[in-house]
């Protein structure tokens, strides 16, 4: 009887499994470096573009103690001068995801500091 219970669960975890994977859907790393000056992006990528399925890898140097959330995604990390800060994540949902500054009293900074957006596949 116990057999047959976990025989059953096991079964069920990979039939409901199976029906979120795609098949060929394997994706790629993409590493971005960016280096925020003034809280504000200093070099060009102020949208940065992936497709679903990517492995996203955000590098974030900066002048000042800042901490900054990816909207949507909800990661958030510290990032302190002279101490480079990652983002990583599974691009899995597509859609435009904005990349704020929080304050020291957990309120936004005005507007967003930049963009990802995920497209579908």
């Amino acid at each position: 009887m116990m057999l047959s219970l976990l025989t059953r669960r096991a079964f069920l975890i990979g039939a409901c499994s199976s029906c979120f994977a795609r098949p060929g859907w394997a994706g790629e790393t993409r590493r971005f470096a960016i280096a925020v000056k003034n809280g504000k992006v200093a070099n060009a990528w102020r949208t940065i573009r992936v497709d679903e399925g990517d492995m996203v890898d955000i590098e974030f140097t900066t002048d000042r103690r800042l901490r900054l959330h990816l909207h949507g995604i909800d990661i958030e990390t510290e990032v302190v001068p002279d101490v480079s800060a990652r983002i990583s994540f599974a691009a899995t949902v597509a859609g435009r995801f904005p990349i704020t500054v929080h304050g020291e009293h957990g309120g936004h900074g005005h507007g967003a500091l930049m963009y990802v957006e995920v497209h579908p596949r």
